[in-house]
């Protein structure tokens, strides 16, 4: 199975990490640099969205050219174990990670972590994206505006997928306690996480302790310690 993310120069660092995690078991990864677009770096940058439209464009190139379902990844994942076994479309023509539920019943995605099958469905899906991705905000708003339409067959992977919203209740994460759940986790995204160094911090968190089963806090104002 092929893997696919793209990424500009302020996070290659990430990038690296990702690569290391995937450990060659499961993925050939195919990877693409892209210009620094965004000269801070930072999510909700105005200049954000011209990278958000090069992921779009590198995602509908990639559906050309797959004929077999393929996974596409931003590179601020960690994989901690093998989630193959999850990645069953049947009937479904791609699959998301959940980002939240809409009154908790209604799922969102997130547009971070995309198994899908490269059929038609898929790419007007991308195609509508990428002319709507500005009056959205970002290509992951489009894409729920999108799947409202229910053009598409599509279905969220379980809370395994870590996501650091589903624990503050989808704020924005610059650093602050917050009380982590614990799961038997497939991957950590280290998504709604302000600045690549908070990034680097939690992922080094859940690193030090990934063969704990306590429920565990992140206190970024000091080192990393567990709260029993």
């Amino acid at each position: 199975m092929n893997i696919h993310t793209i990424y500009s120069e302020s996070h290659e660092g990430l990038y690296e990490k990702f690569k290391d995690s995937l450990d060659g078991r499961w993925f050939s990864l195919r990877a693409r640099q892209s210009s620094q677009v965004c000269e801070s770096g930072e999510y909700g940058s105005k200049d954000a969205i011209q990278f958000w439209k090069e992921k779009t464009k590198y995602i509908l190139e990639i559906l050309d050219r797959e004929s077999r379902p393929f996974l596409y990844s931003d590179v601020d994942v960690h994989i901690v174990k093998d989630f193959t076994k999850d990645l069953k479309l049947g009937q479904k023509d791609i699959v998301f990670q959940l980002d939240k539920y809409l009154w908790g019943i209604r799922p969102t995605i997130c547009a971070g972590f995309m198994y899908m099958k490269s059929n038609d469905s898929v790419k007007q899906m991308f195609e509508w994206v990428l002319k709507n991705l500005e009056k959205y905000g970002d290509d992951q708003k489009a894409i729920n505006r999108y799947l409202i339409w229910r053009k598409i067959k599509w279905g969220v992977l379980p809370k395994t997928y870590y996501s650091i919203g589903f624990d503050n209740g989808g704020k924005i994460w610059n650093g602050e306690e917050v009380k982590i759940k614990n799961r038997d986790y497939y991957i950590i995204h280290l998504n709604y996480t302000t600045g690549i160094k908070n990034k680097l911090k939690l992922l080094n968190y859940f690193q030090l302790h990934k063969d704990d089963r306590s429920d565990y806090s992140a206190d970024m104002n000091h080192d990393f310690h567990m709260k029993w």
